[in-house]
């Protein structure tokens, strides 16, 4: 499954992302560095598949529905949560 999860997001930055860019002309897409596909890959990788997934939704919804600045708080907590609850 997380491989599954890490190919959508390759072809996510490949393909979709390229068409964006390069044939709409979007050219701002995340305030954030890194972006968010490579944030939630990153995540993925190194938390596992629920903590990358939860953490990933959480930065992505800041950016797109939220001030940043509430959700700092919010992402926080549930880092937190995660952290130490979630034992592998």
């Amino acid at each position: 499954m997380k491989k599954i999860i890490l190919l959508l997001i390759e072809l996510y930055q490949r393909f979709i992302s390229y068409i964006l860019k390069n044939i709409l002309g979007v050219t701002h897409f995340c305030r954030f560095s890194p972006t968010c596909s490579e944030y939630a890959r990153i995540n993925i990788q190194k938390e596992g598949i629920l903590k990358g997934l939860v953490l990933s939704t959480v930065r992505i919804l800041s950016q797109v529905f939220f001030k940043v600045s509430a959700w700092v708080v919010i992402y926080a907590r549930i880092e937190k949560i995660l952290a130490r609850n979630v034992k592998y």
